[in-house]
C-alpha cells in the first residue's frame, strides 16, 4: 500500500486525505405520520420535509444533502432531482438571485442544494455500474448523483458572436412544444422555455451534465459518440467556479443544414451510442467570452472549493433501516468524494463525514490540518494547491454567508490561522464549566444552549463547547445565536427555483424522438 502511495505521488496525482465514511456517517430521517411519502411527486415539497426533520437534530453545517429512502417508489415518484436551495452566482444564466435556506429549515442559511436520489434498491449496488431505472440510460450511479448536484450552476446560459445580432440556445436540449404559441420569446426558432437544463446530444462539450463526443471528418461530416468516463467539462467547471475564463478551451456544436438539430434532442445519453454514428451538419464554434457576451462576468469569478454534505437516508416502521441500507449509502459516499475529485480535474473536493473530519485534497483542503505523517514514513504529502487560488467566497449582501468550520474542533486540530471574519468566536473567550448541568448522553452532532454559550454533542455522545454567542445576540433554541428579537435574519428572502430540473420529460421527449425527428426552422446560424 505504501509503494503504491508513493507511485501515485511520483506521478503527479493529488494524495487522498479523505477521511473515510462509515454506516454511522448516514443519517437516519424516519417519516413516521407518512408525510414525506406522500410528497415524493412534488421534489422540492419532499426535500423541504426531509431536510426540515434532519435539522431538528443536526445543525446547518453542510452545503449539501443527498436523500436516499429505502421506501419504495414507482415511475412517478422514483425520480432523481437536483435542487439549487440557494441561487448566489451570477453570469451562469441563473438570476435572478435567491435564497431558500429558510425553507428548508436551514436556520443559518449554509445550506446550498438538495439533492433527492430516490429508492436505494433502484440503485445500481456498485455506484459505477449503469443506472438501469432509464432504459439504456448512458450514466452510472454515481455520475447519476454528479448529474444532479451539478444542477446547482447547470445548465442555462446563452452565447452570442460578435457577429450575431440575437442570442442563441443551441448549447442546451429541446423539451418543448414543436409550435410556439403566441407571446412566447424566441431563442433559435423555438420558444426559449422549451430548451432543458441540460446541454444538447449535439454539443461537443462530453460531460456529466450530457452532450457528446463529436468528432469534425472534415467536408461537413461528424461522428458523433456518447462519451465515456462522464466528468465535469472545463466549461462546467466554468460555471460552477472553478476554472477562470482563460482555462476554457474553445467548443462547438453541429447544426443540421435544414435547421436540426437541436429540435428534437431531449439530449438523454444513450448507452446505444458508445461506438457512434456518423452524420452531416454545420459546425458552430463558440468560446467563452461568446458565453460571457450574454450573461457577463461570473461573480464571483472562483468559488471555494471543498463543500461539506450530509448523507441521510429515509425510513420508515414498514421499511426500516437495515446495516447492508447504511452500508450502501456509505459506499456511495466514499465513492463520491473520490469521483467528485476525479471529475473536476482535482479543483474540488467534498467532505460526506456526518462529524465533517475530512480534509478534502491537497489542491482543494478542506481547512483542517492533517496530522502529522508517521515517523519515517516514505511519503510525503504535497502541500502546494493548484495553480489558481481560490479567494474568498463572495456573496450578495443580502443573501447569509455559510458559517466558517475552522472553529469546530472534531479531535483531529484546526487551522489556528482562519479568518474569525466568518463567523468564528473569539479564541480567547474561556470555555463554560460542563460539569454541572449538560449530563447525560445527548445525540452527537445536536446543539444547545448553556447561558450564551452553544454546546455541541460530540461523537462520544457527551457536551462540549463550540462558540459563545456575540454580543447583541443570545443564545436561543437549538443553540442558535441570534439577535435580541430572537428571530434569525432572512427568513422571508428568497424566491421560487424556476421549476424543478427533472428526468421524466428527457425519457418522454427521447420516446418521441425516436419514432420521429421533428424538422424545424431555420437558427439563422451560418
Amino acid at each position: 500500500m505504501r509503494r503504491a502511495l508513493v507511485l501515485v505521488l511520483v506521478l503527479g496525482m493529488p494524495a487522498v486525505l479523505r477521511a473515510e465514511i462509515t454506516p454511522e456517517d448516514v443519517a437516519v430521517v424516519v417519516d413516521t405520520d407518512g408525510s414525506i411519502e406522500e410528497s415524493a411527486t412534488a421534489p422540492d415539497t419532499y426535500l423541504m420535509k426531509v431536510a426540515c426533520a434532519f435539522y431538528k437534530s443536526h445543525p446547518d453545517a453542510y452545503d449539501a444533502i443527498f436523500v436516499f429512502t429505502t421506501l419504495p417508489g414507482n415511475f412517478f415518484t422514483n425520480v432523481q432531482q437536483g435542487w439549487p436551495v440557494q441561487q448566489r452566482n451570477k453570469g451562469i444564466g441563473r438570476e435572478p438571485l435567491y435564497n431558500n435556506a429558510p425553507k428548508f429549515c436551514a436556520r443559518q442559511g449554509r445550506l446550498r442544494h438538495a439533492v433527492k436520489m430516490g429508492d436505494l434498491k433502484a440503485l445500481p449496488n456498485n455506484p459505477d455500474d449503469y443506472y438501469t431505472g432509464i432504459l439504456m440510460y448512458g450514466l452510472s450511479g454515481i455520475e447519476l448523483m454528479g448529474h444532479e448536484f451539478g444542477h446547482q450552476w447547470l445548465a442555462s446560459i446563452e452565447y452570442r458572436r460578435p457577429e450575431d445580432s440575437e442570442n442563441h440556445c443551441a448549447l442546451r436540449g429541446w423539451e418543448g412544444s414543436s409550435e410556439p404559441q403566441p407571446g412566447e420569446l424566441m431563442c433559435d426558432g423555438w420558444a426559449r422555455n422549451g430548451y432543458n437544463q441540460h446541454w444538447s446530444y449535439y454539443l461537443h462539450n462530453p460531460s456529466v451534465m450530457y452532450g457528446s463526443e463529436i468528432t469534425d471528418l472534415g467536408g461537413g461530416k461528424f461522428r458523433i459518440r456518447t462519451a465515456k468516463p462522464f466528468k465535469f467539462s472545463p466549461l462546467d467547471q466554468y460555471l460552477m467556479g472553478l476554472r477562470l475564463p482563460g482555462e476554457v478551451p474553445p467548443f462547438f456544436h453541429v447544426l443540421d443544414p435544414q435547421g436540426y438539430p437541436p429540435g428534437g434532442s431531449a439530449s438523454l445519453p444513450s448507452r446505444q451510442n458508445e461506438k457512434g454514428t456518423e452524420f452531416t451538419g454545420i459546425r458552430v464554434d463558440v468560446t467563452i467570452e461568446d458565453v460571457r457576451r450574454v450573461h457577463g462576468e461570473r461573480e464571483p469569478p472562483l468559488e471555494k472549493c471543498h463543500w461539506k454534505g450530509a448523507l441521510i437516508l429515509v425510513t420508515n416502521a414498514q421499511w426500516p433501516q437495515h446495516p447492508a441500507a447504511l452500508q450502501k449509502v456509505a459506499d456511495y459516499g466514499n465513492r463520491w468524494e473520490a469521483w467528485y475529485d476525479e471529475a473536476t480535474d482535482h479543483r474540488g473536493s467534498f467532505d460526506l463525514t456526518l462529524d465533517g473530519r475530512g480534509y478534502g485534497t491537497p489542491t482543494c483542503p478542506s481547512g483542517l490540518v492533517p496530522p502529522p505523517p508517521d515517523e519515517g514514513a516514505e511519503e510525503t504529502i504535497p502541500d502546494a494547491p493548484r495553480d489558481v487560488q481560490e479567494p474568498t467566497e463572495t456573496v450578495p449582501e443580502d443573501l447569509p454567508g455559510p458559517p466558517d468550520w475552522s472553529h469546530l474542533d472534531f479531535g483531529q486540530g484546526s487551522d489556528p490561522s482562519s479568518d474569525p471574519g466568518q463567523g468564528a468566536p473569539d479564541r480567547g473567550v474561556a470555555s463554560p464549566d460542563l460539569s454541572e448541568g449538560v449530563a447525560g448522553e445527548c445525540v452527537p452532532m445536536t446543539r444547545k444552549c448553556l447561558g450564551q454559550a452553544v454546546l455541541l454533542c460530540a461523537q462520544d455522545g457527551r457536551w462540549a463547547f463550540l462558540r459563545n454567542c456575540d454580543d447583541g445576540e443570545q443564545c436561543i433554541e437549538d443553540g442558535v445565536c441570534a439577535s435580541g428579537s430572537g428571530k434569525s435574519s432572512g427568513c422571508d428572502a428568497g424566491s421560487s427555483t424556476g421549476g424543478p430540473v427533472t428526468l421524466l420529460g428527457s425519457l418522454a421527449l427521447l420516446a418521441l424522438w425516436r419514432l420521429g425527428r421533428r424538422r424545424r426552422p431555420a437558427t439563422g446560424l451560418p
